[in-house]
């Protein structure tokens, strides 16, 4: 539903003229077929989670990415959420503000918004240190350009900067500690690493698995903004509008929470 909802949002934009989308804007509302994409994707959840066992675990992509039970209630809490946020957005609310929100091009963010809960979901059912990296991506890079919605604002500016940089440096982490992990063990299945970093210490070098696992989780605490890694969360979040502070601390930090869950036993051990 959410792909759908983003072909549909691509063809409409890219349809219509930067002269005539404000008359698009007035015949559809993209806040509010996301929000529709979203409480149809929260009933084929629920169907799931209703009809699949606790212990069934789908794999998909080679194994790149695995669905379970706790990645569908992860995904069924990320896209409730993202639509309780979504409805407290004012061109939700009436179409009489879209005509304000063009100047800041609001079609265009609410796409914006759809990768990032579409990186959110990738990212939940990561299985994989190549597809961990790039959901993380696609969820992040929709996140720096919301932060700097109000683009002639200084301090909206200044702060979205700050969480580029420092977003960059904790995804530099990451991948620094996944190639680490990828040279120690020639791996990057989060399973195929649990198996073999459980067998006897005398194996593998653990250092460079400790190590390169450091890297991982500092990275993500970096993208969580958990302390000692949140000095710079109060700036962004003073700089960008109180929406998007509310999508800022509630819907990135629900999938990385998720993540942190699923790599819990392998950091761990």
């Amino acid at each position: 539903m959410l792909l759908l909802a983003l072909i549909i949002l691509v063809v409409v934009l890219a349809t219509s003229s930067s002269e005539n989308r404000s008359t698009v804007s007035f015949v559809y509302n993209p806040v509010k077929l996301i929000v529709l994409s979203l409480i149809l994707s929260i009933v084929l959840i629920i169907s799931a989670i209703s009809s699949c066992p606790l212990d069934l675990t789908v794999s998909l992509f080679s194994g790149l990415y695995q669905t379970s039970y706790v990645t569908l209630a992860f995904d069924l809490l990320l896209f409730v959420s993202s639509a309780l946020v979504l409805t407290s957005w004012p061109q939700f609310k009436s179409n009489k503000y879209l005509s304000h929100f063009n100047n800041f091009k609001m079609n265009d963010y609410s796409l914006i918004v759809l990768f990032s809960i579409i990186g959110g979901s990738f990212l939940l059912a990561s299985n994989d240190l190549i597809s961990l990296y790039l959901a993380l991506e696609l969820q992040s890079f929709g996140v720096y350009v919301l932060t700097t919605l109000y683009r002639d604002s200084e301090s909206a500016t200044s702060g979205g900067m700050k969480y580029f940089f420092l977003g960059a440096l904790s995804s530099a982490l990451i991948l620094l500690g996944s190639a680490i992990l990828y040279t120690y063990l020639g791996l990057t299945q989060f399973e195929s690493i649990y198996i073999l970093a459980s067998v006897p210490t005398n194996t593998i070098d653990q250092i460079g698995l400790n190590f390169g696992l450091l890297l991982i989780l500092i990275g993500l605490l970096f993208k969580v903004a958990a302390a000692p890694f949140h000095s710079y969360a109060p700036d962004v979040y003073d700089g960008a509008p109180t929406q998007v502070t509310i999508w800022l601390t509630t819907i990135p930090k629900l999938s990385l929470f998720g993540l942190l869950l699923v790599l819990q036993p392998l950091v761990v051990q």
